[in-house]
């Protein structure tokens, strides 16, 4: 029962609060019942989408960028045109300036081939990873009220798009080197260049948080989960993508 009571003493009081609930039985799908607070009229005004700021950056990088395309452009062609003229007078020793100095760097190869395979393979892994991400968003596929599908989807199209990482590193350095080279180093740095350094900074950080007693902390299952997805998933389709990819650069 609804009571009043009088807080102007000094007196110590016992107050009781309580609540009622009452259901309402509605149509909407349970999927879709959180569309509501993610409509444009329901957000609040720092919230909404400024177009202008967002038309202004755009067309002011569109500007830079055809005044640098105009600018090198006019560069280029002095330069060739000088040196079509160089080419004409027989006999004179054609002296190289300008972007042409850099003509033999092309065909050099670099110092760390297989880390630089590797970093290619893995930022093609993470684009794919990105694109599945966003074609899930765009289906309306993570809903709201559960926080940790987004993060669930990224470990698991991770493990899934491994042989991407491997394909790519090891077609590319077979390109280069060929097919008898160290391409399984490349594998290897492939399959661990990106997770590992993001597992120790996430092991220390959790330790922080179970420290502290946060509930953002993971459990060691959780996390002994991840490492068996890694090594039972992760490894395999890099190794069998870097198959293909050695395979694929065979004769090119």
């Amino acid at each position: 029962p609804l009571q009043r009571l009088d807080l102007s003493t000094k007196d110590s009081h016992q107050v009781d609060f309580s609540y009622s609930v009452r259901w309402i039985k509605s149509d909407v799908p349970y999927a879709e019942r959180m569309g509501r607070y993610a409509q444009y009229s329901f957000l609040p005004q720092s919230f909404e989408i400024h177009w202008l700021s967002i038309i202004n950056s755009f067309v002011l990088v569109l500007l830079l960028t055809g005044f640098l395309a105009i600018i090198l452009m006019r560069v280029l062609k002095n330069d060739v045109s000088r040196y079509m003229q160089q080419a004409d007078l027989e006999g004179e020793e054609e002296e190289e300036t300008g972007w042409k100095l850099v003509h033999g760097d092309v065909f050099r190869l670099p110092p760390a081939l297989p880390g630089f395979c590797a970093f290619v393979g893995t930022g093609a892994q993470l684009f794919s990873l990105i694109i599945f991400l966003l074609l899930l968003a765009v289906m309306n596929l993570f809903y709201p009220g559960n926080r940790g599908a987004m993060y669930t989807a990224a470990i698991v199209l991770y493990a899934l798009t491994a042989g991407t990482a491997g394909f790519v590193s090891a077609h590319l350095y077979c390109r280069l080197v060929g097919p008898e080279g160290r391409w399984a180093l490349t594998l290897v740095l492939s399959a661990t260049l990106f997770p590992v350094p993001l597992l120790l900074m996430f092991v220390f950080l959790n330790t922080v948080a179970i420290g502290y007693g946060s509930q953002a902390a993971l459990p060691f299952g959780t996390i002994l989960v991840i490492l068996v997805i890694w090594t039972l998933v992760t490894l395999p389709l890099t190794v069998i993508g870097g198959i293909l990819g050695r395979n694929a650069a065979k004769g090119r």
